[in-house]
Parts: C-alpha cells; structure tokens; sequence
C-alpha cells in the first residue's frame, strides 16, 4: 500500500502559495527541488518511526514519534519538547 502524496503535497503547496500572494504577500522560497519519499507499511505487525532534532547542537531539541499498522492506519503519536540537549539525545529520548 503506498500513498500518492508526492503529487498532493506539490498541488496544495501551489494552491497555498496562490492564497499567500491574493492577500499581498510575497513569500520567497528557498530551494527548487523536491525529493519524493514514501512510507511503505509493514506486512504485518506494527511499525514505530521515529525522529528527533535540535536547533544547534547542542541546543533547544524535540521529538516525536507514530506507530502504524499493515493498513497504514496511524495508530498513536506523540511530539514533546525536550529543553537544551543534543541530537543524539533527541533521538534517542523519542525512542
């Protein structure tokens, strides 16, 4: 099961920039090139994913994670703050 959001994302980010610019608002993007990933779910069981960063390092970290099924179907997540901490910490705190 693979989901076709490559195309969405792209679609909602022109119709996004279209309401910004209506209003005024002359946004400046940086970087013109997109890398396309997707999700592939597992055959059966659960998938936890996982991600931590810092703004600096050290610095102010975070993280978060999801848990899915084989359907894709998001079963929990969660996002916190962590303080001053590296990004090793940061990973390693959102497992």
């Amino acid at each position: 099961v693979a989901y076709p959001l490559g195309n969405l994302a792209i679609k909602m980010l022109d119709e996004y920039l279209n309401n910004i610019q209506s209003l005024g608002f002359s946004p400046k993007i940086k970087g013109t090139s997109f890398k396309l990933i997707r999700w592939i779910p597992p055959i059966r069981g659960l998938v936890l994913n996982v991600n931590g960063a810092c703004k600096g390092n050290p610095g102010l970290c975070g993280g978060g994670a999801c848990i899915r099924d084989s359907e894709g179907i998001l079963l929990l997540t969660f996002a916190h703050f962590y303080g001053f901490g590296t990004s090793l910490v940061a990973e390693v705190r959102s497992v």
